[in-house]
């Protein structure tokens, strides 16, 4: 039995073409978003330290308001930041959303370190260590979607 094929049937030889990018294009599209997301937590985080520093820091136990503000300024730039490269083109985005990746992981780090050391009521402990698992959630899913688009995670230029 022969079908005739629908007049919306890609019959130029595209389809394996097609078939190819989709996952690129739902893989960068995820990536995207969970850069926004990045951006909106960061930024949400850091106005709520620069408009109630005193506030965080009695919250989180640690007595310095302006190391809070001064953090918080420091996460509404790095929203910023983030928001720029998730609306930028491809080629900026695949190099730039590892590095962002990379300044999650030492946020991380720098919350265990802190945590460690005492620095933190056990009310604040709690949410620097929620805070801490949200950012690593985040830096590692934007990384094995920096990856899984297929190009290099690390940004180097290329040689012509």
């Amino acid at each position: 039995m022969h079908t005739t094929p629908s007049r919306y049937a890609r019959t130029d030889g595209l389809d394996a073409v097609a078939d190819d990018i989709a996952p690129v294009a739902e893989e960068t599209q995820r990536l995207r978003n969970t850069l926004r997301l990045n951006a909106v937590t960061s930024f949400s985080g850091g106005l709520a330290a620069t408009a109630a520093g005193g506030t965080v820091a009695r919250l989180l136990g640690t007595g310095h308001p302006g190391w809070v503000r001064l953090i918080g300024v420091g996460l509404c730039l790095f929203a910023v930041g983030v928001l720029t490269v998730a609306a930028s083109r491809f080629s900026k985005l695949v190099r730039w959303a590892p590095i962002i990746s990379i300044l999650d992981a030492g946020w991380v780090l720098a919350s265990a370190a802190t945590m460690v050391l005492g620095w933190y009521s056990p009310t604040g402990q709690a949410t620097v260590a929620l805070v801490a698992l949200m950012v690593a959630w985040l830096g590692t899913r934007q990384m094995r979607l920096s990856r899984s688009i297929g190009r290099p995670v690390w940004p180097a230029r290329t040689v012509q």
